[in-house]
């Protein structure tokens, strides 16, 4: 009897024991929850808690995120990768994360703005899709004739200075002795090249072409024109100088339909532009 018990215990325990070890084995295969430090709404445009506000309120600094997401944003330690929203070449750190349109890459400046506007009204908007991207009288302007554009996203006096973006203006701005500034009160820019800030002196010309000039240099109108004045026709053809300028033989008495006569690679026999690059770039462009 003594042996039969000591042979049922050992039926008993042993029945325990794999009992327990198949409990133990199932709760080792079983997956891990996935790990979430963030509120409910933090992928979520629009939220309060959305991870965009959190971004700009931390100053735009990510560097946190790579913690869990990489170093380059693909994902890492059980987080997802950024990579599949931020498809800029830099990921989250591209141009167009902050200031831009976040579906498109290739358009970096506002609209919208870095506090998220998005109308011509706002100065953080204003012309730049004008300048940049809708530009019909000209090249599209480089943002380094009124920025200066940083190598990298922490470059120092990018994320760390406050708004709004210094103007600092590049060397198209600057061209035929136009002295440009802006007006940060009034959102005005004067003396800028673009708009009709030049003087061509006659003394600079070629020879052949010195027969149409007047005086001594021809100038611009020296428009100023307000940043968000947009679709005020303030970049009309006329108002950045005279058509043609003053100066210039025929001034105020020839037409726009005249100007073909010389430029005929930059506008056609009405007057309209028929190659940008050749006009509001720097050079006179006659033949």
């Amino acid at each position: 009897m003594k042996i039969n018990n000591i042979f049922i215990i050992s039926v008993l325990l042993s029945i325990a024991f794999l009992s327990g070890c198949s409990d133990l084995k199932e709760d080792i295969a079983a997956q891990p929850e996935p790990i979430s430090v963030h509120p409910e709404g933090f992928e979520t445009p629009g939220d309060p808690d959305f991870h965009g506000h959190f971004i700009r309120n931390a100053g735009w600094n990510m560097q946190q995120c790579k913690s869990c997401h990489g170093g380059d944003y693909n994902g890492a330690n059980q987080a997802v990768s950024c990579r599949t929203c931020h498809q800029g070449p830099e990921g989250p750190e591209s141009c167009n994360t902050c200031h831009g349109s976040f579906g498109d890459v290739t358009r970096i400046a506002p609209p919208g703005d870095v506090s998220g506007n998005n109308q011509t009204s706002d100065r953080g908007v204003g012309a730049h899709a004008n300048h940049l991207y809708d530009n019909v009288l000209g090249n599209s302007v480089a943002c380094v004739e009124c920025h200066v554009v940083p190598e990298q996203t922490y470059t120092q006096g990018h994320l760390d200075t406050a708004l709004p973006a210094e103007i600092v203006f590049g060397d198209l701005s600057k061209a035929h002795s136009g002295n440009p500034a802006y007006n940060s009160e009034n959102l005005t820019c004067d003396n800028v090249y673009c708009h009709g800030a030049f003087t061509f002196r006659k003394s600079d010309a070629v020879e052949i072409n010195r027969f149409i000039y007047t005086a001594d240099s021809m100038a611009g109108n020296f428009n100023s024109v307000r940043w968000t004045d947009v679709g005020t026709n303030a970049a009309s053809c006329g108002s950045c100088h005279g058509l043609p300028p003053q100066g210039h033989l025929g001034a105020g008495e020839w037409g726009i339909e005249t100007c073909v006569s010389c430029h005929w690679e930059v506008v056609d026999a009405s007057g309209k532009i028929i190659d940008k690059a050749k006009h509001i770039n720097g050079d006179i462009d006659a033949r």
